[in-house]
């Protein structure tokens, strides 16, 4: 879960920042530019190595579920 929802925070457009795209957000959760963690020490290597094939569903989750 807390990968999902770091996902969607980065995605999402908050009143401290921007929107992300889809390949940004992949940047910043392979390595924390914040902290230097990657993603295998914030998230655990399986959680990170499950996630990385489905990646891309995360991307057209998001964009259809946008508010227009």
């Amino acid at each position: 879960m807390g990968l999902a929802d770091k996902y969607d925070a980065l995605r999402s457009v908050r009143h401290y920042k921007p929107g992300y795209s889809h390949e940004n957000t992949m940047e910043i959760l392979r390595q924390d530019d914040r902290n230097g963690k990657k993603a295998e020490e914030t998230f655990g290597l399986e959680v990170w190595n499950a996630f990385l094939p489905i990646a891309g569903r995360f991307d057209e989750i998001y964009e259809n579920m946008r508010d227009e």
